[in-house]
């Protein structure tokens, strides 16, 4: 605690953010905070949990959500400016830092069966379908990422690893006990921050295994690192079933900016698929099938058939400018992270780029 605390300044707010207090407006209000002397309290009084305000994971860890009643406690020297500055904040600025989290409809759910479908009695495996299309191949089944329990120790306390990877424990286990499925998909990212340091201390021990295809296949684990999808080699890989992986983890993004059909929370994935010789992803419906029978073949080659039909429709008119019914002009812009994407934008239609995702280049390397 800061020397002189005399008058500690307390307040309370309501969260004004329609998806919560999560990474964006978090490290913004982080930011925020750390220009000050005094240590900065956060409480979300629904949980009691109390987080460090200059710390955006501990503000996520908080778990707040739209409406939930938080309480803020400023104590130390430049309190009383500290206080004033913040209550400013959180009132004025606050609201504006949000931005649209991913659309609620955009999720492709597992609904019932196709009648064709059901009809076959094949056994189908339900997840959430976040890239959209149909895959089939065979069964390439993988091991996901694991944070290491036993790193070695030094004479006085832990080594780097250990401490890596505690730490990183620790914050994963607090995200993935939110009620938010944003945050919760964080505790991905932070595993993978945590592997990607360990790499650099401890050499290719801890290098993600590459995984080498020959045939179309379907990718089938737990997790994966978005280095490991960017090494595969594109032309086999048709697509992906993962048990752990959020709308908005980095290989998901990834896979949808590749065009993948991709099947996440598919619970057990790695042990129940691994018996099967060949898989169908249809992400359209949020369905992984196996692909042994006649029946199941002839129903997804007439999807297929369909799909690539709705493809050659929506490409007739890609290259004519898109204008509204009243004349106005506007821009079809690509959302890329690597010169493969740049070029099938420009393929298919787009007149720049709206938004170049620069973290895929580190990933990659």
């Amino acid at each position: 605690m800061s020397q002189g605390v005399c008058n500690p300044v307390e307040f309370k707010f309501v969260c004004p953010l329609p998806n919560g207090l999560h990474a964006r407006p978090a490290s913004q209000l982080a930011e925020f905070a750390g220009d000050f002397a005094s240590d900065l309290s956060l409480t979300n009084l629904r949980t009691g949990i109390a987080a460090n305000l200059k710390s955006t994971l501990a503000i996520i860890s908080a778990d707040i959500r739209s409406g939930d009643e938080c309480s803020i406690r400023v104590a130390g020297t430049d309190e009383a400016s500290a206080g004033a500055a913040l209550l400013g904040y959180i009132t004025r600025d606050l609201p504006k830092s949000d931005e649209p989290l991913v659309e609620a409809g955009s999720e492709r759910r597992s609904g019932p069966l196709p009648r064709a479908l059901l009809a076959t009695g094949i056994r189908c495996h339900f997840g959430t379908g976040v890239s959209p299309g149909i895959g089939k191949g065979a069964s390439v089944v993988v091991g996901g990422m694991t944070l290491p329990s036993d790193l070695g120790s030094l004479a006085l306390g832990r080594s780097a690893g250990q401490a890596l990877a505690e730490s990183a424990q620790f914050f994963m286990s607090i995200l993935q006990k939110s009620e938010s499925s944003y945050i919760r998909d964080r505790a991905v990212d932070i595993q993978e921050i945590c592997y990607r340091l360990l790499e650099e201390v401890y050499g290719s021990r801890f290098t993600a295994a590459a995984v080498e295809l020959r045939e179309p296949s379907i990718l089938v684990a737990e997790t994966i690192a978005p280095q490991q999808l960017l090494g595969m080699e594109r032309m086999w890989l048709e697509g992906l079933v993962l048990e752990y992986a959020g709308r908005t983890s980095h290989a998901v993004i990834l896979a949808r900016s590749l065009g993948i059909p991709t099947v996440v929370g598919v619970k057990d994935a790695p042990v129940l698929l691994s018996g099967e010789r060949e898989l169908v992803v249809d992400a359209d419906r949020g369905l992984v099938v196996p692909n042994g029978t006649a029946a199941v073949k002839r129903f997804y080659e007439r999807e297929y058939q369909a799909q690539q039909k709705r493809k050659e429709a929506l490409t007739r008119n890609k290259f004519r400018p898109a204008v509204t019914i009243d004349g106005l002009q506007l821009e079809v812009a690509a959302n890329v992270s690597s010169a493969e994407e740049v070029a099938a934008a420009c393929a298919n239609g787009a007149e720049g780029i709206g938004l170049f995702r620069t973290e895929m280049l580190f990933i990659g390397h």
